[in-house]
């Protein structure tokens, strides 16, 4: 998720057997690792595991508050959906490019 998020197109895939040893790495286009998710769970939901995904960060965003009450949750985000149903995030005004 966090992969697919940021823009990665790729990443190691590791395959395990019965006894959970990894006998396989192959390098996958993130889009290929959703559609084998969606294969083996008919009932994946990307909407119910983006909310997940964001309780989880929100809750690791409350306690890095918590102990360095400094960490921000800096920029806008917009986002985009083509035509063909493929979404994006665009960042605006990133700090990074901020005049300071």
């Amino acid at each position: 998720m966090q992969s697919y998020l940021i823009g990665v197109p790729m990443v190691r895939v590791g395959y395990r057997d019965p006894p959970n040893h990894v006998y396989k790495i192959t390098p996958k286009p993130i889009k290929e690792v959703l559609e084998d998710v969606q294969k083996h769970d008919p009932e994946f939901d990307s909407a119910v595991n983006l909310g997940r995904a964001h309780a989880i960060l929100s809750a690791l965003l409350e306690y890095l508050r918590s102990v360095e009450p400094s960490v921000l949750a800096e920029g806008s985000f917009e986002l985009h959906i083509k035509k063909d149903g493929e979404a994006y995030v665009i960042m605006n005004n990133p700090p990074y490019l901020q005049a300071g």
